[in-house]
């Protein structure tokens, strides 16, 4: 029976296999998570100093033709941060699994979350300083 040690280290080596040891020290990946972060800490900030608590909705998605669809409570907002989040994480992995395989690929899928940050980052703007 083997020991767990030596099945940590079995995985382990399974793992650094599938999604190699670089990804992280490449400066391209790094620059691009660098901004990423730097955006979401920024939204962050923005929605700390914007968003005040209150018992007023706060309307989250705006139609042209009917107008406000759909209103929240303050916390609204910070959903779509949370959202991004998820995002990120989940196309960030997926870039480090075809990180040695297609190594353009993996750009194009980081590049991806900047493209997100900022749209959520404009659609906030749009939510919290011009909808009111």
């Amino acid at each position: 029976m083997p020991k767990l040690g030596d099945l940590i280290d079995e995985y382990r080596a399974k793992a650094l296999e599938k999604f190699g040891r670089s990804f992280y020290h490449d400066p391209i990946i790094l620059s691009i998570l660098t901004i990423f972060s730097v955006m979401l800490l920024g939204l962050l900030l923005f929605l700390i100093l914007k968003v005040q608590p209150s018992s007023a909705d706060m309307p989250l998605t705006y139609n042209v033709v009917y107008g406000v669809t759909y209103s929240s409570s303050w916390f609204g907002p910070y959903f779509y941060l949370l959202s991004i989040v998820g995002f990120g994480i989940i196309n960030f992995l997926i870039a480090w699994a075809y990180f040695n395989k297609e190594r353009l690929l993996s750009y194009l899928i980081a590049c991806v979350n900047l493209l997100l940050a900022t749209l959520t980052i404009v659609s906030v703007y749009n939510l919290t300083v011009l909808a009111k």
